[in-house]
């Protein structure tokens, strides 16, 4: 019996943390809806992309959130109001590449790019990437901030790098998941010229290290390596996951490194 017991016992201590960050989502959701601006502009093929826009002030820095695999624009639902408080402009899209993270949040724009019969892979969405930018560039006139999340993390690196309309780029879990559509995410970054932060868990550190072994002495990079076990993606910010602290005291000196040196 004490087997099945101990699976029980997990169940249960997983359908609590789900549960938790059900609550967290509600309550931050409540205040969101006072900041937040559901706007939708168009994609480069003309698909109809949906976003949230947390507007600090016209004259803020911007930040473009791009979600992971299997997620949307919520994934940031903390992580903007954290930043708007910060004095960030931040425009979380849902990519076309992307799904339901919860019951009741629903990625729009992979939704409509289904029904229009279009490619969802990953590399599909890069246009959404630069529609993003595009938009921050338009409203704004200022170059922007690119944080990516997963694969997302690759396409906001492989546009940051090349795209004079980025100043600084942040990657969560950056994993050369689309090389075979860009090239190489390793011979990319040769050609770095921007600050560059990257983070994930613990346990993706190693795979992080080959990954940016070209940049180890480049002033460029900062590779914040975790010492909690943190999460894969941009999720390891969410105040329901152990050792978030860290991982925004990083981001947070790395943020103040770029404003600093604007």
């Amino acid at each position: 019996m004490i087997r099945p017991l101990l699976l029980l016992l997990a169940v249960a201590s997983v359908y609590a943390c789900k549960q938790k960050e059900k609550v967290v989502l509600q309550e931050e959701e409540i205040v969101a809806e006072e900041i937040k601006e559901k706007i939708n502009f168009q994609s480069e093929d003309g698909l109809e992309i949906t976003a949230y826009l947390y507007q600090f002030s016209p004259e803020a820095p911007t930040i473009l959130l791009c979600h992971q695999a299997g997620f949307n624009k919520s994934e940031y639902q903390e992580t903007a109001l954290n930043l708007y408080e910060m004095g960030y402009n931040c425009l979380a899209i849902d990519q076309r590449s992307g799904g339901t993270w919860s019951d009741s949040t629903m990625n729009e724009t992979f939704e409509k790019a289904v029904l229009a019969g279009k490619k969802t892979k990953y590399a599909d969405a890069d246009q959404d990437v630069v529609a993003g930018i595009n938009y921050l560039f338009d409203k704004y006139q200022r170059p922007c901030l690119v944080l990516g999340s997963s694969y997302s993390a690759d396409l906001v690196i492989y546009q940051g790098i090349k795209n004079p309309k980025v100043k600084a780029i942040i990657a969560f879990s950056p994993g050369n998941y689309i090389q075979q559509e860009k090239g190489d995410l390793r011979k990319v970054l040769d050609s770095l010229d921007k600050p560059l932060f990257v983070s994930s868990s613990k346990d993706e550190i190693a795979s992080q290290e080959l990954l940016l072994k070209r940049l180890k002495h480049s002033r460029k990079l900062v590779h914040h390596k975790p010492t909690v076990d943190g999460q894969h993606g941009s999720k390891a910010l969410w105040s329901t996951h152990e050792g978030h602290q860290e991982y925004w005291k990083a981001l947070k000196q790395f943020l103040n490194h770029v404003k600093k040196n604007d």
